[in-house]
């Protein structure tokens, strides 16, 4: 290898080094619940604990309220951080208790996100394996009846007259038509003609009572508008339930849904967030599994933020090794404000040979010395 070479590897790597750069921002949005007063969640209730104005303050606003609960301790169940968590009203039959919180108004100047978003929280199951009364889950999701400049419209409900909706859903499925499990978890995409019924499949995760992780990722828009939705539970290495959007209507709304059936669970700890550039992977979090994806399709054309162009240009390239370096060990799971972490030795050596490919690929052809035609 020439002095050259290897002056240029070095340029290539250390402008790698260089774009490792602090950890990203807090999440768009992030409630643990713990700035409510205990009572009913719903803006909308008149006279209630949480009540608020339409478009300012408390964002949580449900139909026909009271839905959501605010709780500290309850039933034996703490919450998952802090001193508050939600569940369902304090009724023994089945309630149908929802909660909206608009994301195009509060986070997006009114319009819907066409992808590239992920929801975060955590939920508990108080039944476990078997456990066909509990039927809540959360859905992120689209209502053309969502306004864009404030929280909720004049019905106070998202579901009068709605024409067009997307729900993608995740936890104990309230559908329980032939083919439910009740021994693993349910997971929904509105629209879809596949699972057992109406787009609901069975995760192959299994029930258990106590906290559980659950995460929705959606990949940025695709060339007609829909999205890959990946689902997890419990862990991101790799997701549960993997399905097409089929629907390109875009995501303006987080839902909760509570007492659904004759028994509650409780939510906690909902985070909101744009995926962050490196995440080929579609799991919240830029990691090794995302350089490995981006070393696989080194060099590709007509490549997508799936295969790692995260530039958006076609092709799979330097470009984007720069992106995903600069963001590597960023995500949800990431603490805010921190400085980037070193990357494990796998993934050095990884960057340090695409680093050299990309140099060899952009190195111009040596040109060879001038003969005139009296030396041929």
């Amino acid at each position: 290898m020439s002095s050259l070479m290897r002056i240029g590897i070095r340029v290539a790597i250390g402008t790698i080094a260089l774009a490792m750069a602090p950890a990203s921002a807090a999440p768009l949005f992030s409630d643990g619940f713990e700035s409510y007063a205990i009572g009913a969640l719903d803006k909308n209730l008149a006279g209630g604990p949480n009540a608020a104005d339409n478009g300012t303050g408390n964002p949580w606003f449900g139909p026909n309220p009271p839905n959501a609960q605010v709780v500290g301790v309850d039933d034996g169940v703490t919450p998952h951080s802090g001193s508050h968590m939600v569940r369902g009203a304090f009724v023994a039959a089945a309630d149908l208790d929802q909660n909206w919180y608009n994301l195009g108004y509060r986070l997006n100047n009114g319009s819907p996100f066409p992808g590239g978003v992920l929801l975060d929280w955590w939920f508990y199951d108080t039944l476990g394996a078997g456990g066909k009364n509990l039927q809540d889950y959360v859905a992120l999701g689209y209502y053309d009846t969502a306004p864009s400049d404030t929280d909720y419209p004049g019905t106070r409900s998202l579901n009068a007259n709605v024409v067009s909706v997307q729900r993608l859903s995740l936890g104990a499925g309230a559908d329980q038509k032939p083919g439910f499990d009740a021994g693993v978890y349910q997971a929904r995409v509105a629209g879809a003609t596949d699972g057992y019924d109406h787009g609901w499949v069975n995760t192959p995760v299994a029930r258990t009572i106590g906290w559980h992780h659950g995460r929705i990722v959606v990949g940025p828009a695709l060339a007609d508008g829909t999205n890959t939705v990946n689902f997890f539970i419990d862990q991101t290495s790799a997701p549960a339930v993997s399905h097409n959007s089929v629907s390109a209507l875009g995501y303006n709304v987080i839902e909760l849904n509570t007492k659904f059936g004759t028994q509650t669970g409780y939510f906690d700890d909902i985070r909101f967030d744009t995926i962050t550039p490196g995440d080929a992977s579609l799991n919240g979090d830029v990691g090794f599994e995302d350089l490995l994806i981006l070393a696989q399709h080194y060099g590709d054309t007509n490549a997508t933020w799936e295969s790692g162009d995260f530039t958006g240009d076609g092709t799979v390239g330097f470009d984007d090794l720069l992106v995903l370096a600069q963001h590597y060990g960023q995500g949800i799971d990431s603490p805010s404000g921190g400085a980037s972490p070193v990357p494990e030795p796998g993934a050095i050596a990884m960057i340090t040979s695409l680093a050299a490919a990309a140099f060899l690929r952009r190195r111009p052809p040596r040109s060879r010395p001038f003969r005139s035609p009296h030396h041929l």
